[in-house]
């Protein structure tokens, strides 16, 4: 019985869905979010030294390496296309968001938490942000509606066709 379930998961057929894209508005509110909850986050630091001056940029950073989680990209360009890939495992296509503007990529994300039991207390973890913001600069200008996703086996494919030299184009939409 037991091989049989294991034989069923793994002849699954795996499908592949796209995040949302959403316009800047939407972006900004995220980053504004993220800021907020770093900050706080970092003052818990400072207020945990019973006030005491340190460094408000170590404060900071380790405030975000909590908050964000570090996702890898790889950004490639040919004659007429960029193309972008971001490894985002642990992450559905429904929490992750895409927006293009002028030369710049942004995507953000967050998790939601699966992990937690109710009888556990944690002794240690390694778990980290199950969030993500990343704000890429593009080689050039993306042509408005040409953004593509493809989002499979925690892979995030974007690819965009270049605009025509002197034209600002923003692409924003939501799927």
């Amino acid at each position: 019985m037991e091989k049989e379930k294991r034989m069923m998961e793994r002849d699954k057929p795996t499908f592949s869905l796209s995040p949302m894209l959403v316009d800047m508005e939407k972006m900004f509110e995220r980053f504004e979010e993220i800021t907020r909850e770093i900050s706080d986050r970092a003052f818990g630091f400072f207020e945990e030294r019973g006030r005491a001056l340190g460094s408000p940029i170590d404060d900071w950073m380790r405030a975000e390496s909590e908050v964000l989680r570090k996702v890898p990209v790889e950004i490639k360009e040919t004659d007429d296309e960029i193309s972008v890939c971001m490894a985002l495992a642990g992450f559905s296509p429904d929490e992750i968001e895409v927006s293009v503007k002028d030369t710049q990529l942004f995507v953000t994300g967050r998790a939601g938490s699966e992990l937690k039991g109710s009888d556990e207390s944690t002794i240690y973890s390694e778990w980290r942000g199950t969030r993500f913001y990343r704000e890429l600069p593009l080689p050039s200008r993306v042509k408005d509606g040409s953004l593509t996703t493809d989002f499979k086996d925690g892979v995030l494919m974007l690819s965009m066709k270049k605009a025509t030299a002197g034209k600002e184009q923003a692409v924003a939409k939501t799927v």
